[in-house]
């Protein structure tokens, strides 16, 4: 059966049509973040269920820590919209990947190993 709704989204933007309800969203951020400061432990949620620098920034703003990405193209698109606590959790590896991974941190701010980067702070 098709919701009012439904029948208003796909005539007005035509099907498929990724929809987001951003009442729930903001509801599932707050609980996960309730959830986490309850327990003590900071939230670094991963974009693999939205890579989208809207919600990301939203989840920082609720309290996360920061993000986790999974490639280098993820967290450069995330360091260019102005998040500035990534960790990727995948290995980098090569000259090329580290350049890349250092131009997101605003030039040489990794661990050496490539595994995470933060504008805010520059290794010891």
């Amino acid at each position: 059966m098709t919701t009012t709704l439904a029948a208003k989204i796909a005539r007005e933007y035509g099907t498929p049509c990724a929809v987001i309800d951003m009442d729930r969203v903001e509801r599932n951020i707050a609980r996960i973040q309730k959830a986490c400061d309850d327990a003590g432990i900071a939230n670094r949620p991963h974009i693999k269920t939205h890579k989208n620098p809207t919600i990301a920034k939203m989840q920082v703003a609720a309290g996360a820590k920061g993000i986790t990405c999974q490639k280098l193209g993820e967290a450069e698109i995330m360091a260019n919209a102005g998040i500035d606590d990534i960790l990727i959790s995948y290995n980098l590896l090569g000259d090329e990947k580290m350049a890349a991974a250092r131009r997101a941190a605003g030039e040489g701010q990794h661990d050496g190993g490539g595994r995470q980067f933060d504008r805010r702070r520059r290794p010891a």
